[in-house]
């Protein structure tokens, strides 16, 4: 029963002399009523649309390589880094290996941000993970 129908129950018991009696319920209905529940339902949703979308990110796996293919760098959806491939012959020039090493590194980094910005919520922007 909203405000207004109690009021009028009051007036007319005021003018009939009687005795207003109420009885309270033990059940609270929220003021925003069914919309609030509705906006839990929501927010719900959504937590369990990130959680699998960040579950998501765990499954991207990315290779980047350097110099031909003399190095490889793997990196999964979170950016750490899983494996690195270095051909022998780049062994004995640490300097050009450092450059292979830095360069493959971005490649799959650049990969990861790439596949990280298509995946999104329905009805929302991207995260861009």
């Amino acid at each position: 029963m909203n405000n207004t129908a109690w009021r009028l129950l009051g007036d007319l018991a005021q003018r009939e002399g009687a005795t207003l009696f109420i009885k309270f319920d033990l059940c609270y209905t929220s003021p925003m009523g069914n919309s609030f529940s509705k906006m839990k339902k929501q927010a719900k949703a959504m937590e369990d649309q990130l959680r699998q979308l960040t579950d998501n990110l765990k499954n991207i796996v990315a290779v980047g390589s350097a110099g031909g293919g003399l190095v490889e760098v793997t990196l999964n959806g979170e950016k750490e880094l899983k494996k690195i491939k270095i051909a022998p012959e780049c062994l004995e020039d640490a300097e050009g290996l450092e450059d292979l090493i830095f360069g493959a590194f971005e490649e799959a980094y650049k990969k990861v941000e790439s596949e990280s910005k298509s995946l999104s919520i329905p009805g929302m922007p991207s995260f861009g993970f």
